[in-house]
């Protein structure tokens, strides 16, 4: 980090780190992430932003390394979603055992939806299931995904967020006039 950059306040560190994610330069992201890192080591929005960033990459390897040592705190849903979700991309890297890697992050997102009655890790959970050749499962957590979503209060993104979520168990449960 250059001397100017110490003076940049930590939000507008994030907003850099979350605008170069949402313009889809991951590795821009994950190395203003480093960067703030260096200034905020204990700071959790960018161990996040960090491993997220190295995930979308494909700096898997990476990722996996940091992600016991930055011990994110658990309770909050993206946080927990982030270690299925690295298991998930394991899973799509691998041969053989892809379906086996599919499975443990079903049942890794399973256990969040469980825990949080969020639909997100529930919607993904389903998605690995059905990926993984377990369609019972699948829908299962679709349905329990619809009755998640059915609440239609939230912000704008909450909103988008959940209807995109009911499309997907929609489509797992063959209900193409639902989704």
């Amino acid at each position: 980090m250059t001397p100017e950059s110490d003076e940049i306040p930590r939000a507008v560190l994030l907003q850099r780190i979350e605008r170069a994610e949402q313009s889809g330069d991951q590795l821009l992201a994950a190395d203003q992430a480093a960067q703030a890192l260096e200034r905020f080591p204990d700071d959790t929005a960018f161990r996040y932003h960090h491993l997220l960033s190295l995930a979308r990459a494909g700096a898997l390897t990476e990722a996996e390394k940091l992600w016991p040592r930055y011990a994110l705190p658990l309770e909050d849903v993206n946080h927990a979603a982030l270690g299925a979700r690295l298991l998930r991309e394991r899973a799509f890297r691998a041969g053989d055992e892809r379906r086996e890697l599919l499975a443990l992050a079903a049942a890794a997102y399973a256990r969040i939806f469980r825990r949080s009655g969020d639909s997100f890790p529930g919607i993904n959970a389903a998605v690995l299931s059905a990926l993984a050749g377990e369609l019972g499962a699948a829908q299962a957590l679709a349905r329990q995904v619809l009755a998640a979503t059915a609440a239609g209060h939230g912000d704008r993104d909450a909103r988008f967020h959940r209807a995109a979520d009911r499309l997907q168990a929609a489509l797992i449960l063959g209900d193409g006039a639902g989704a």
